[in-house]
């Protein structure tokens, strides 16, 4: 259960913060400085603030009127939607020659083959980052898991270790839930340490 809804959490916002950050760096429709200015604008809502009505919204999902508990897309959505991945995207895509994709366009190529063959492998470092970081965050969260998901067969890792703590289980099913817990994250770390690293030092540098 954790390791899909993380991996949809991972693939949701590489391609929705992706696509948006290629828009507004290389494709600027009307409007996107307001859009921008208002991107940053909702960065500074606290996140509190957003619970409630969030909440009602997935009991709810208008105009469909579906109710999302007992799913993971409300984490999906989430993910998707995160304002800080999209200014990643947009900054990363700032640092490279717009040149390049006016030569594309001249060549006759469409604006969805220039993002595909052009500029996912010259991006793949921010890929990398925003993924691995991501895909990390999703394997140990909480509470929207624990919010939204009752059906025992549908917890996750995290919920299901707090929910042992609230048990009659004993100390040592607790230790190894949060063992298991941490094994992907250190695993993760230790796999791909230098495209990690590579990728905050690449934005770094850009920034």
């Amino acid at each position: 259960n954790t390791f899909i809804m993380a991996v949809g959490c991972t693939i949701a916002p590489l391609v929705v913060s992706g696509f948006a950050g290629y828009s507004l760096s290389k494709l600027k429709p009307k409007g996107h400085k307001t859009i921008g200015r208002i991107i940053f604008v909702f960065m500074m809502i606290p996140g509190g603030m957003s619970t409630v009505p969030l909440y009602l919204t997935f009991m709810d999902f208008t105009p469909l009127h579906l109710n999302l508990s007992n799913t993971y897309w409300p984490m999906w959505l989430m993910a998707a939607s995160d304002i800080f991945n999209i200014i990643l995207f947009k900054n990363f895509f700032d640092g490279i020659p717009t040149s390049l994709v006016e030569a594309a366009k001249i060549d006759g190529a469409t604006n969805l083959k220039i993002f595909f063959v052009l500029m996912i492998p010259m991006a793949m470092p921010i890929f990398w980052v925003v993924g691995l970081f991501t895909f990390n965050g999703a394997m140990g969260t909480f509470f929207w898991p624990y919010l939204l998901i009752s059906k025992p067969e549908m917890r996750v890792l995290v919920v299901q270790i707090y929910k042992l703590r609230t048990s009659t289980y004993s100390i040592d099913y607790q230790l190894l839930g949060l063992l298991f817990a941490m094994l992907p994250q250190i695993i993760i770390f230790a796999l791909f340490q230098k495209r990690i690293m590579g990728g905050v030092n690449i934005g770094g540098v850009k920034g």
